[in-house]
């Protein structure tokens, strides 16, 4: 049998260019017909307003149109989800350069300066770069939220001043040396020590344990030039603590690394491998004694040891709340992604002659993460804001929010990463065996996100720090002292502690009715409170049952009722979040109603009912996951909970129709998205197909493998008699 060239991709090219099918792009574009609401109008909401949305387009426009920025441009003829972790990582610093060099550019831009700010621009290129790459976004975070913001709020003015124009030119490479590998992110059992030697006016750095190692330091391995070390600070013979020290890593001419600095790579992770993790050991490295940050406290010449009497140490702790406003923004936006990829498919793939979108176990697993997307979304907004006054307070030295504000980022935070974990996973589940496949994105969005449920706090110990905030609030409630608590909307609700029997006997006034049942819109909010308040004080009588009755210390007793302070964390999250929904949701109702006045009825009213199916669709979907305790409280009866389940059928099945338009509103571009299964036009097999044909897995020639031990064995004889004579 005559055999022929041993594979010829240029062949497989020519025909899937001859055979193109419209079967797939109908497909996504008849569930596209199916929907009747304004694209634009949901994009705007979605976006936080029209500004955001149109600085937003221009700057996708113009990574899409940047060689470096959008991989389908470049002449690499290998793929993205190809490159090893030493290819992965060039590629990542080409494009941090080449960012930085952009969004300069832009800001000399005339023309685009007339339409937006900087802040604006700023934000958009934020916005795109976490869902462009997670390596890059990942590497400038160290810089600049944590070796930056640190620097900014933990140094003098003096000591801001000197860093502030290298930081931004990216002159210096910033890294954030805390965690070590014994004792992660628990920072008062950190073991690097910093002692002061008055004699020549220097610390010394060192790392005198294994245990003490720096680990998982991001951008130490191959890229930072300093770093900021948390040490305990040493000196007159004195432990003081944790403290914070500017710590030179490598040469600024050479790259190599000075005298007493030791750094090896942590290794391949589960993702983000753009990302060079590393370890760093300090050998007794001498740092002049400016270099520790001395806003809160200060080291003299002698020694002596000094504390700022006017600033309040618990300043320093704001920094930590703008990494999780990072994170709950990132969930949303990775969920979005992933559901957008999954929802495309749905549309696409057709099993028995039908789109499996339409069935229902389909849009019954992927409509409630379209509805929590939305529903983080709107939370990360409002998180933002509470962050961005909380800074400006504590600026000025009040720390009155502070507390609240590092509740809702704790809870948010985890409950947000847990969410969008899960929902990444049930997305590529969704897409059969295609999402099993690296070019589907999906696997990336995966791993590269996994680390933000342990990263900057494990999410069980955030939640239990919201618990710890919840009993505080519900002593201060039960002793009358409701005057303490700072009165921000989120947590309004927990006033109401002392009067949870009665708002238990208001809601069983609705059991097993059919009409203004007790699944009506006026009252989601109302029941979603009522969970939280039952599980609050639910857990604080068994906290104080185990101190009291048991005899346990405060340590047992929180340890023994850790799982439901864990549970008090999630209801309060919840209650934040549906309250915040419907917030917004009144808020477009108002919008709707004023349009239709002004006879600019542009469809608003279809938004504001898919938003208000969103919503409802959230809140269903949550109060599902609590029916137990709705349950033991008899508030609710089986009626009822077949009638919610029902209700939540319903509405999956009117977004289903409306899902693909919806994903169309994030506005997502397919070189972002990087996905051949979720792509706009709904060519997802030729994309498939032609991602295969990539360099790195061309197959020119018979394997070696296949030469050394296969083809040994192959009985010649009877593969004869399968082939065709000649």
């Amino acid at each position: 049998m005559a055999t022929q060239e041993y594979n010829n991709n240029n062949s497989t090219i020519e025909f899937i260019k001859k055979n193109k099918s419209l079967k797939e792009i109908n497909s996504l574009n008849s569930f596209r017909k199916k929907s009747h609401f304004n694209i634009e109008s949901l994009s705007i909401f979605f976006a936080g307003g029209l500004n955001k949305l149109k600085a937003r387009r221009v700057t996708a426009k113009l990574f899409e149109q940047d060689s470096i920025l959008n991989d389908s441009l470049n002449d690499s003829k290998t793929n993205f989800y190809d490159l090893d972790k030493k290819e992965l990582r060039a590629l990542t610093l080409r494009k941090i350069i080449r960012m930085n060099e952009l969004f300069e550019q832009t800001l000399k831009n005339k023309e685009l300066l007339e339409q937006f700010n900087e802040k604006q621009f700023s934000d958009a290129f934020t916005h795109w770069i976490e869902m462009l790459d997670r390596n890059v976004s990942m590497r400038l975070g160290v810089h600049i939220r944590l070796f930056t913001e640190t620097l900014n709020s933990q140094g003098t003015d003096e000591q801001i001043q000197l860093f502030a124009n290298s930081l931004a030119s990216l002159s210096i490479f910033g890294c954030f040396a805390m965690t070590e590998l014994g004792n992660g992110s628990f920072v008062r059992g950190l073991e690097t020590t910093s002692t002061y030697d008055s004699i020549t006016q220097q610390f010394i750095i060192n790392s005198p344990t294994l245990t003490s190692f720096k680990y998982w330091i991001g951008m130490a391995a191959q890229t930072a030039t300093m770093c900021v070390a948390y040490a305990r600070l040493i000196t007159q013979g004195v432990d003081h603590g944790i403290h914070v020290f500017i710590v030179p890593l490598r040469c600024s001419k050479t790259g190599k690394l000075l005298k007493g600095i030791n750094i090896g790579d942590v290794g391949t992770k589960m993702g983000r491998n753009g990302l060079d993790n590393g370890w760093i050991r300090f050998d007794n490295v001498r740092i002049p004694r400016q270099n520790m940050l001395s806003r809160y406290t200060t080291v003299e010449a002698d020694g002596s040891y000094h504390k700022n009497p006017n600033i309040k140490p618990q300043i320093a702790y704001g920094a930590l709340v703008g990494g999780r406003v990072a994170m709950v923004e990132a969930s949303y936006k990775t969920a979005a992604m992933a559901v957008t990829v999954a929802i495309r498919f749905s549309a696409i793939r057709s099993t028995f002659g039908t789109p499996v979108l339409n069935y229902q176990t389909q849009a019954y697993r992927l409509m409630p993460i379209l509805a929590q997307i939305f529903g983080y979304n709107i939370a990360s907004d409002w998180l933002s804001q509470s962050y961005d006054r909380l800074t400006i307070e504590l600026t000025n030295g009040d720390i009155s929010s502070l507390a609240n504000v590092h509740c809702s980022s704790a809870c948010l935070k985890a409950f947000s990463t847990w969410f969008c974990l899960n929902s990444i996973e049930v997305c590529r589940q969704c897409c059969g065996g295609l999402g099993y496949s690296s070019y589907s994105g999906l696997g990336n969005y995966y791993n590269d996100f996994a680390v933000l449920v342990t990263g900057e706090g494990d999410n069980t110990v955030l939640a239990q720090q919201t618990a710890r905030f919840l009993i505080k609030v519900y002593n201060e409630v039960k002793n009358g002292q409701q005057n303490k608590m700072n009165r921000n909307e989120d947590i309004k609700y927990l006033e109401n502690l002392n009067n949870v029997e009665q708002m238990i006997n208001k809601l069983k006034e609705y059991k097993n009715r059919e009409v203004m049942s007790i699944w009506n819109d006026s009252l989601l909010t109302e029941i979603c409170n009522l969970i939280s308040l039952i599980k609050v004080n639910d857990v604080a009588n068994r906290l104080e049952k185990e101190i009291v009755e048991k005899g346990n210390t405060i340590e047992q007793s929180w340890n023994n009722c850790s799982v439901d302070l864990v549970g008090c964390a999630k209801a309060h999250c919840y209650a934040i979040i549906v309250r915040l929904f419907e917030i917004k949701l009144e808020n477009e109702l108002l919008l709707m109603n004023s349009n239709n006045n002004n006879n600019n009825n542009n469809n608003n009213n279809n938004v504001y009912e898919i938003l208000k199916a969103l919503w409802r669709l959230f809140s269903f979907h949550y109060i599902e996951s609590e029916l137990a305790i709705l349950l033991a409280n008899d508030i609710i009866t089986k009626v009822d909970c077949q009638s919610l389940q029902i209700q939540i059928q319903e509405l999956c099945f009117f977004l289903k129709d409306n899902c693909v338009s919806i994903v169309d509103s994030f506005e997502i571009p397919d070189f972002i998205l990087h996905s051949t299964l979720g792509r706009t036009d709904g060519n997802i097999y030729e994309h498939q197909i032609f991602a295969s044909l990539s360099e790195s897995n061309k197959i020119d020639q018979p394997d070696q493998q296949f030469l050394n031990y296969v083809l040994p064995k192959l009985d010649q004889k009877l593969h004869q008699t399968f082939k065709v004579k000649l």
